[in-house]
């Protein structure tokens, strides 16, 4: 190993305290990668290194706004979310962005689940018919016709819709969606 110059080590020391990369620092000293490495690992301890990688496109105030408009403000889809984002703030970013966000805040997105759209007056009627029915025999069962009153769709289905929620408020009415009979919804 040949010997280096206590000048050429103070340079590459005062190179790499200035922010300059071990790269930029052996192209102006002459020293070797390995020994310009070894140089900052020894004498520049504290020196954060560059950061590496794309930058975030959004910042920390988008993201509180990503995760604002899905809790509060009740939007259902990151494709939605990134168009307001678009629109408020003049910043495009892709609904796999906004995903990343909303999933990194703790948030997922389900598929809501299908529930009867009930009154209050059919929930205390259908109560009141249980309570009535709830000392039949199995004779009495088999003496009720049952019918199906099934839903069918002509041209399309309702499809799957999603949300996007928290960890424990899968069931809370807002995320679920609500069915009724005719095709009106």
């Amino acid at each position: 190993m040949k010997q280096v110059s206590q000048d050429t080590v103070v340079r590459a020391i005062s190179l790499l305290k200035q922010g300059k990369s071990v790269r930029e620092v052996e192209g102006a000293t002459g020293l070797s990668k390995s020994t310009v490495g070894r140089l900052r690992k020894t004498h520049c301890v504290g020196l954060e290194k560059r950061k590496a990688g794309r930058p975030k496109v959004l910042s920390a105030a988008d993201e509180r706004y990503c995760v604002r408009q899905v809790t509060k403000n009740r939007m259902s889809s990151a494709t939605k979310v990134a168009k307001e984002l678009e629109k408020d703030t003049g910043r495009k970013v892709s609904a796999e962005t906004v995903c990343r966000t909303l999933r990194k805040a703790g948030l997922g997105a389900i598929e809501k689940p299908k529930k009867p759209l009930l009154s209050a007056k059919n929930i205390r009627k259908r109560l009141s018919w249980c309570m009535a029915h709830k000392d039949w025999t199995i004779d009495d069962w088999k003496r009720v016709v049952w019918s199906d009153e099934t839903k069918i769709n002509r041209f399309n289905s309702d499809g799957r819709t999603w949300t996007w929620c928290g960890i424990g408020v899968l069931f809370l009415s807002i995320n679920k969606s609500n069915k009724n009979k005719s095709n009106n919804r």
